[in-house]
């Protein structure tokens, strides 16, 4: 909530007229995702990791916020509310830690993404969701042709469509 924060602040400042799509489960992981990957070894995350996450409360604090026209919160699984979202993108943050789910919301997202647009996955040097950093190395071995540039900032790994 904070970097949805952040980014809407700035978003008003600049006076830019653009929507931040926030797009979470509000439940958790998807419970065979999560079990895949504890399978393979990529994470010990627990079948509860997430699951206090409230919408209610994330749409609470953006009114209270005053970010009710900039920020709208969307409920579900990725697969079941990115193909819903007809919007295209200057930038993306894909933060869902999984394998499965970050490949998913880069191929999904990659061709609404507008040229000179970027993506930013978090969490690329996580220990804790190793499977994380195999599913954006396999986004970007797909896609290396088509950024202007692309590369890891600390945690963060952007790449930067042509």
């Amino acid at each position: 909530m904070v970097l949805v924060s952040l980014m809407a602040n700035y978003l008003r400042a600049k006076d830019v007229g653009k929507i931040i799509y926030a797009c979470d489960s509000f439940q958790g992981f998807d419970p065979t995702e999560l079990e895949k990957e504890r399978q393979a070894g990529l994470t010990k995350a627990s079948h509860k990791t997430f699951t206090s996450t409230s919408y209610n409360y994330v749409k609470r604090k953006i009114n209270k916020l005053g970010f009710e026209d900039i920020v709208i919160p969307i409920r579900g699984f990725f697969r079941d509310t990115l193909p819903e979202i007809e919007s295209n993108f200057c930038f993306a943050l894909i933060d869902c830690d999984l394998k499965e789910s970050i490949i998913y919301c880069a191929e999904t997202i990659w061709p609404h993404l507008m040229n000179n647009g970027v993506i930013v996955f978090d969490d690329y040097t996580s220990e804790e969701y190793r499977g994380g950093r195999d599913g954006i190395d396999y986004f970007v071995n797909e896609h290396e042709s088509e950024f202007s540039e692309h590369g890891l900032m600390t945690r963060l790994y952007y790449v930067c469509k042509k």
